[in-house]
């Protein structure tokens, strides 16, 4: 077992947003964990928030699986009551509590963290403390489509817009060690990428779009974030890479694509199984080489 990976590391995992990509992390996690990569230390953005959350309250990998795909986009269908986004996330926050009660951040097993970003002051917020379902709503705080949420008189919205991959965070909270896991994926090439009624995907979409003719706008939101999302995930990389970085090739999925979960669990177990030979040759080498050497996988 590597959960102290003996004297000489302290490991961390970082996970990134990227919406219904996010299922990836749990297989990622399954796999880690099956193979003894026990983490001290969990830090995550939007998506990753979520799983990341999850799983340092104790979840098991399998258990998350087993919650997340009771997410569906019926559970989103209501209107944010206050008008600062599109839909509610009363559903979710349900589920959430179903799952963890209130437990709160500095009372769980695993050091963990969420990112989220003051709406107001644009300032890049770590979530150490505090209610953790609160902390899970604050990082996936998409803007505009899932409201706010309130934090010590703080609008707190969707991390990934200045940190979709929290590998700094992860050290700052004492990682020795820190595998990164990146699902934001080079931008698709060429093709339609609008989103029209036709095509089979997510629930919510093909709603707004019906009634509101929004298709258009969304996406150049959602297009607009992707591209956003990819160029701050490599500006940070390049400034603190991980010790490891897996990637999972999501790029051809769009960010809400709740039914194609499936393949996004099959696409994090891929991946995963992919890095772990690489692993064990990073734990054996010192960070200035690991530093030197292309790390990821």
């Amino acid at each position: 077992m590597r959960w102290e990976l003996g004297q000489r590391h302290r490991l961390g995992i970082a996970l990134s947003g990227g919406g219904a990509r996010g299922f990836a992390h749990i297989r990622v996690l399954r796999v880690l964990v099956e193979a003894g990569w026990r983490p001290a230390v969990v830090t995550g953005t939007s998506a990753g928030g979520i799983v990341g959350g999850l799983f340092a309250a104790g979840l098991s990998p399998e258990a998350i699986e087993a919650l997340a795909r009771r997410i569906g986009w019926r559970m989103f269908m209501r209107l944010d009551p206050d008008g600062t986004a599109l839909v509610s996330t009363r559903g979710l926050a349900r589920l959430l509590r179903e799952a963890v009660g209130e437990v709160r951040i500095e009372e769980l097993p695993i050091r963990f963290a969420a990112v989220a970003v003051d709406l107001d002051t644009g300032e890049e917020i770590w979530l150490d403390r505090g209610p953790l379902v609160e902390a899970m709503l604050a990082t996936s705080a998409f803007p505009g489509v899932f409201p706010p949420v309130l934090w010590q008189g703080r609008r707190l919205i969707d991390g990934g817009v200045l940190n979709p991959l929290p590998v700094d965070v992860a050290r700052g909270l004492g990682a020795t060690f820190v595998i990164g896991v990146d699902l934001s994926g080079p931008m698709r090439s060429g093709g339609d990428r609008r989103l029209p009624e036709e095509l089979p995907g997510p629930l919510l979409i093909r709603w707004l779009t019906r009634r509101a003719r929004w298709s258009r706008t969304l996406e150049v939101v959602f297009g607009s974030v992707g591209i956003m999302a990819r160029w701050i995930t490599e500006a940070r990389l390049a400034r603190t890479p991980p010790d490891w970085l897996i990637r999972v090739p999501t790029g051809d999925i769009p960010v809400f694509a709740l039914d194609r979960a499936p393949e996004i669990l099959e696409r994090g177990e891929r991946a995963a199984r992919a890095a772990l030979a690489g692993l064990e040759r990073a734990m054996s080498q010192p960070r200035w080489l690991r530093r030197l050497l292309p790390q990821a996988a």
